[in-house]
């Protein structure tokens, strides 16, 4: 019985822990602009057809300006438009790529400078 109260507790704290993480990310997120998120899907409709994706990110730019919030399902992601943020990101030695970048870019990208995992 003991055993069980104890591994409850650690269950419930670790539960709770989680949420407040989640909590403190989506608030932050909300500080930046970014098309209208439904639940479950969130923006990732823009992105569907392969075809029009370079086109939809466009125009999210120059809707939401040089730093665009995106998400999918319980992803949170940021494109960025300024050069001076991607230098930023592209020389950073912490890249860690989302599968929402996997989902927007793999398709027309391919494997190039870009696209590149890095050595592992």
């Amino acid at each position: 019985m003991l055993l069980t109260t104890v591994l409850a507790l650690f269950c419930s704290a670790v539960i709770i822990y989680l949420a407040l993480e989640k909590f403190e990310t989506i608030k932050l997120a909300h500080h930046f602009p970014g098309p209208r998120s439904f639940p479950i899907i969130g923006n990732a409709w823009y992105f569907l057809k392969p075809e029009e994706r370079l086109r939809n990110m466009i125009r999210l730019q120059k809707e939401f300006g040089n730093r665009v919030l995106l998400s999918g399902g319980s992803l949170k992601g940021m494109s960025l438009f300024h050069p001076d943020d991607v230098q930023k990101i592209l020389t950073s030695k912490e890249i860690n790529k989302s599968s929402f970048y996997d989902l927007l870019f793999s398709g027309w990208l391919g494997t190039s400078l870009f696209y590149a995992k890095g050595i592992t």
